[in-house]
């Protein structure tokens, strides 16, 4: 919908948020219930504007890698942030393809390994 009408960057930063929201569920779901309030609050609440990376490494850290498809994935939408939700332009289409199919394919992976 909002490829047909142009608005690639508004498609390329939820594809990106999307990412985003995956890793951090990802994270949740593999942390202890007793762990996951004390890491929760400082990680993923405020105006933290963390690279999509920053995710890959703390859920190395909680989980181990994620498979390579997976961070392949996040390196194709590595330009993300936060801060194009306010830009204006209409941004690239070729760069918000790219995006939503690593959004894709990091929300399969977590439908695959946390059911």
């Amino acid at each position: 919908m909002l490829l047909d009408a142009e608005l690639h960057l508004d498609a390329a930063y939820l594809a990106g948020y999307g990412i985003e929201c995956a890793l951090k569920a990802a994270i949740i779901a593999a942390t202890t219930p007793s762990k996951r309030l004390s890491l929760v609050a400082p990680e993923f609440r405020g105006a933290r504007d963390h690279p999509l990376g920053y995710w890959i490494v703390r859920l190395r850290q909680e989980r181990g890698l994620p498979p390579l498809e997976v961070i392949d994935a996040v390196r194709e939408a590595r330009s993300w942030s936060t801060g194009l939700r306010y830009e204006v332009a209409g941004g690239d289409a070729a760069y918000t393809r790219t995006s939503l199919n690593a959004a894709v394919t990091v929300h399969d992976w977590c439908e695959r390994s946390f059911p």
